[in-house]
């Protein structure tokens, strides 16, 4: 916790709210995987989450989106899971109209990374997620996007919805920030490296396109 917080020192983020997303580094290891006193003393974040996940899943609102952060790394057991998804089902059925939905997480449904697939992220979440307008996720040491997402058409599945083959944009072991800007049915995402502030990426979302 302490050298994340050491990280953002003398950057433009140090005075800036946090709202905090915790991984797989967060957690204390063991037969059970514990987070630690000190994580949700240091980072309060809001207590609307589910059961056994509140201040570390949980929902914050702006006018135009609505920011979702879901502990992939608490999730243990199938209970956690069910619990998880059920809350992150309603919580995006619940945005105001008009909002955008998005995802912050730190273990990705779609790895582009070898060794970090994690198959019960993407077979429980996979669906539900391909109905956010834009997912952040960590864990890969890597800067890379799946868009735009393709349309399948076909009598079988009329309606099938999957992300590009390959990803695309990928950089490695660089530290990364993206900055978003929301205004009516507009999203646009820039991201950024963080050792010069050069301009790697940009998106730009509308809801005539989701």
């Amino acid at each position: 916790v302490q050298k994340h917080l050491h990280e953002l020192e003398g950057t433009r983020f140090e005075s800036l709210p946090m709202l905090a997303c915790v991984g797989n580094h967060e957690y204390q290891k063991g037969v059970r995987r514990t987070l630690p006193a000190i994580w949700q003393q240091t980072f309060r974040m809001p207590t609307n989450g589910p059961l056994d996940f509140q201040g570390s899943t949980y929902f914050v609102d702006f006018p135009a989106m609505r920011v979702i952060a879901i502990n992939t790394t608490g999730l243990q057991s199938l209970r956690d899971y069910t619990r998880v998804y059920t809350w992150l089902k309603r919580t995006m059925q619940t945005r105001q109209q008009g909002q955008f939905s998005v995802v912050i997480m730190h273990h990705p449904v779609y790895s582009v990374a070898k060794g970090r697939y994690n198959v019960f992220i993407n077979l429980f979440f996979r669906r539900l997620l391909n109905r956010a307008d834009i997912v952040f996720c960590g864990h890969d040491h890597t800067y890379a996007r799946h868009l735009p997402y393709i349309e399948l058409v076909s009598v079988e599945r009329p309606h099938a919805i999957k992300p590009a083959l390959a990803a695309e944009k990928v950089i490695e072991n660089e530290p990364i920030y993206s900055l978003l800007s929301a205004k009516q049915d507009t999203l646009v995402v820039r991201s950024y490296l963080m050792r010069n502030d050069s301009l790697v990426d940009e998106v730009v979302l509308t809801k005539d396109s989701l």
